[in-house]
């Protein structure tokens, strides 16, 4: 129902006692922010440059390169660490087979690891006793040579035991 006058097309409405007031017509343009041109110095951003694309790969590459240069150090450090305890546990058995008088021979191979070589050096030491007395030790050295990469390594072993 149409109150007081009004003119159609013109946003006017007669609202009786209230008073006149201008009807809010809907914006009906388009607010898609693509849809609006835009000046080369304020373009979106969508993705990376191909700059910014090199530079991250080169930094990628120079620490993993890094990294696996550390890993490799690693695993050589770790592989001449089990060579020297593997070593150090030969030269023992060979120590104390050589004292108790199993082995006879001044050196062979491992059989088996018979990269690893050992050698055996006896020799005779006086000890004087506060008494007056002295006493023969037997001292026997035990070393063992393995391959470490180009070169080889050593262990050496001294035990000690009473002379016969």
């Amino acid at each position: 129902m149409r109150t007081g006058g009004g003119k159609w097309g013109t946003g006017e409405w007669g609202m009786g006692k209230m008073g006149k007031r201008k009807l809010e017509m809907p914006d009906l343009r388009i607010r898609n922010p693509k849809c609006r041109r835009q000046s080369p110095f304020r373009r979106a951003r969508r993705g990376f440059t191909l700059l910014e694309v090199l530079a991250t790969l080169a930094i990628m590459g120079i620490a993993l390169t890094v990294l696996l240069v550390e890993r490799n150090t690693a695993v050589k450090r770790t592989a001449r660490a089990a060579d020297r305890r593997l070593a150090l546990c030969l030269a023992q058995a060979k120590l104390s087979e050589v004292l108790l008088g199993a082995e006879t021979a001044a050196g062979g191979t491992f059989e088996e690891h018979p990269a690893f070589r050992w050698t055996a050096e006896e020799g005779v030491e006086t000890v004087n006793r506060e008494g007056g007395g002295s006493s023969q030790l037997r001292q026997v050295k035990v070393t063992v040579t393995f391959p470490l990469g180009g070169t080889e390594d050593k262990v050496a072993l001294v035990g000690d035991a009473r002379a016969p």
